[in-house]
This record gives structure tokens, sequence and C-alpha cells, in this order.
């Protein structure tokens, strides 16, 4: 696999940021290692295995695996789809019958919640349409569709829809007019306000699924870019079981889930298997549309984070002048190694709002952006940490 680069740089604030790695020389590779369970994991998380990337997989069959930590560690990075596939493709006697077995189970379990969860987000986008909306979804089924042409192979707990922000009262009003129940009760009064500060609304449908109603990736204040309009002026359309939905060209696409990524710190490895994905099966990708875009809307670092992972980590090819570009930003390199360690840790904590905002703020290369981050820190830590629990604190005394 290869190693993550640190690249020299004379730039005040490479130098700040390299200041974290005390001891270390900064001009010499920085390789985080997996275990051999996610190595194995890292290549059979691809739609197509060549025949190098077979060899290393069977090799890794051969050696002594922790079967159940494998499992697990596939659980939290929703990749028990595609491990379960590309493991009955090789057919490779080396699997313990009792893991091969719990694989398939999980994967049709999945499979099922998946289907289930295609109703669901007919239904809304459906809806949505009948009453003038505009709705796309980004992830989910509809990702699963887009990317691997099974909506069998990604795992999703929840549905996420994609509305201008001008359209957002309209869609809640028409999915609370269809029964939906929101998580929060929002006032009338407070609604626009709501909408101009805050990220989206979020449903429980049938009491056992979630629609997550967005108009954009995170909070106004947070200070990402936002979705372009030329993003929704440049919507096409995507067949999912057999019906036309609403859909990002995949240019607009891939900004969208690079910026969700980042919002979470790469917190899980399905997201970059997303971007890797996207980049191999869109060989026309027009990568200078791409780029520019991620300039203007102050996204680049963002943007090449995501495809700096989906290369080094699964072998996603980029062009020449694409990978050099990447490859020239010395802190993209930087924030690959801290999101590595995270994933590659065998027990790692899910990265909070305090770690995103840290995260953001190194990643943003916008100023108001970086001071947003900064300024939320403590406000965050103060909410979360002191107020909240001292209400609660207060609210059990009280009831005792």
């Amino acid at each position: 696999m290869p190693g993550l680069l640190l690249q020299c740089d004379n730039d005040s604030e490479v130098l700040t940021h390299l200041e974290r790695f005390s001891g270390e020389d900064f001009c010499t590779p920085m390789r985080p290692v997996p275990t051999p369970e996610l190595e194995l994991l890292l290549l059979c998380a691809r739609m197509r295995v060549d025949e190098d990337q077979a060899q290393r997989i069977s090799r890794l069959l051969g050696r002594r695996l922790d079967w159940d930590g494998l499992i697990l560690t596939a659980r939290r990075h929703g990749l028990v789809p595609l491990l379960y596939r590309t493991l009955s493709g090789l057919r490779s006697g080396n699997v313990p019958p009792d893991i091969f077995g719990r694989l398939r189970s999980l994967f049709e379990v999945f499979g099922l919640q998946n289907l289930l969860h295609v109703s669901v987000l007919l239904g809304a986008l459906r809806a949505l349409g009948e009453a003038g909306v505009t709705a796309t979804p980004y992830k989910g089924p509809a990702l699963a569709a887009f990317l691997f042409r099974d909506i069998a192979l990604r795992q999703f707990s929840d549905i996420d829809l994609l509305v201008r922000p001008c359209d957002a009262l309209r869609a809640r009003r028409v999915l609370l007019d269809q029964g939906y129940i929101p998580s929060r009760r929002i006032s009338d009064r407070a609604e626009a306000a709501y909408v101009r500060f805050h990220c989206g609304f979020s449903f429980a449908v049938e009491s056992q699924f979630i629609v997550d109603l967005n108009w954009r990736v995170a909070p106004w204040y947070w200070r990402l870019p936002e979705i372009p309009d030329s993003a929704w002026k440049g919507l096409g359309r995507l067949s999912l079981t057999g019906v036309s939905v609403p859909w990002f060209a995949p240019e607009d696409l891939l900004f969208v889930l690079c910026l969700h990524g980042c919002k979470h710190k790469w917190d899980s490895m399905k997201w970059v298997v997303d971007v890797a994905e996207l980049v191999r099966i869109q060989t026309d990708l027009d990568w200078r549309e791409v780029i520019e875009n991620a300039r203007r809307t102050g996204s680049e670092r963002m943007v090449f984070l995501g495809l700096f992972l989906a290369n080094e980590l699964l072998d996603a090819r980029l062009p020449a002048d694409v990978l050099a570009a990447v490859r020239s930003k010395p802190l993209v390199a930087i924030l690959a190694a801290e999101v590595c360690d995270n994933l590659f840790a065998v027990y790692a904590e899910p990265a909070g709002t305090l770690t995103e905002l840290a995260f953001i703020a190194r990643a943003a290369e916008r100023f108001s952006t970086k001071l947003s981050c900064h300024i939320l820190r403590p406000l965050y830590f103060l909410l979360h940490r002191v107020v909240r629990p001292g209400m609660a604190a207060v609210r059990r005394a009280a009831g005792g």
C-alpha cells in the first residue's frame, strides 16, 4: 500500500502543523501501517479486484487473522457488503466457513434493510416532487445504485435528501403532511431563522426509518462552502430500482462527498470508498471543472484530501496532472495521515463535534471558516460539557 508522504515547504502554516509531529523528520515518508485485517478490508472494498490485488488478498488470507475483529471493523466502516462480495467471488478456502456464513447473513440483512429504505426514499421524493420541490438523494441507496449498480452493496442507516435552502420550509411542510414525525419541534416564528443558520431537519418515518432533509452540508455558522447554484442547474437523472430520480452531475457529487467527508473527519472508510469508486467509474470526469469549482468555493484542500485518500488507500487512479496538483498541497498529506491514524485505530472513538471543528479549521482555506471553527469550539464545549450536563443534573435532583 502506498505511503502517505509529507512534502517539504517553507509555508509558515505548513511548519506550524508540522510542529505537531515533534521528533519526526518531516521530510521523510510517514506511513501509517494498517493491521492485516484492515489491509484485507481495504483490498476487498472495491468493485473490481485486479490480479495483483487478488494475490495480495490470497497472501493475507493465508495468515492468522482476527476474523471477529475483521467483521467488527467492516461493520464500523460500512463495508460488510463489499467484503462479502469480494471474498465470495474469490472462492478462497482460507475463509473459515462460520465466518463466511456470518458475512452472508449480514449481507442479506443489510440488503433487506436497503430495500425497505428505497421504498421510503421514493415515497419522500414522490411527495416532494408533486409539491414542486426538487430534492435529490446524495448518499444511501441512490449512491449505491450509482456507484455499484446494486443497492445491496452499501451500508447506510438513514435517508439523506438535499434541497435548495429556499425550498427547505416548503419541503418540511410536505413531509409533515405525509405524517413524518420531526425530531424537534420548531415554532412557525422560528422556522425562517432555523433555516438561515442550520443545515437540516430530521424526521422519523413508520417508527423505524430516519429521513434527514438537508439544505447545506453543515450549519451556516461553521462557514463551510455552500453547494453552488450551478449544481442544482446541472441536475441529471438516476434510475433507482427502475424509478427516475434527480441526481447531481458527477463533478458536483464529488464536491458534496468530499465536503461531507471532511465535515466528519472521514470517520468512516465507506466515504473514502465512495470517492474512489466515483473516480473509477467516471472515466470522463471533467477535472478542470472539479478543480476550478473547488478553488472558486474555497474547498480545494478538502476536495484534494478526499482524492488523496482515495488514491493512497484504495488505488483510485487520478490523471497525472491532477495527482501532481493534489500532492503539491503539503497540508493534504498531513491531514490524510491524521485521518488514517483514526481509521487504522483498533478502538477508535467516533469523531465528535469538537474534533470535527478542529479538523475543519486545519482543512479549510478561507479565513472565515477557520475563525468560525476556532470560535465555535469553546462554545460547543460549554454547551455540551457544562451547560447540558448541569441542566440534566438539576432536573434529576428536582425529580428526586
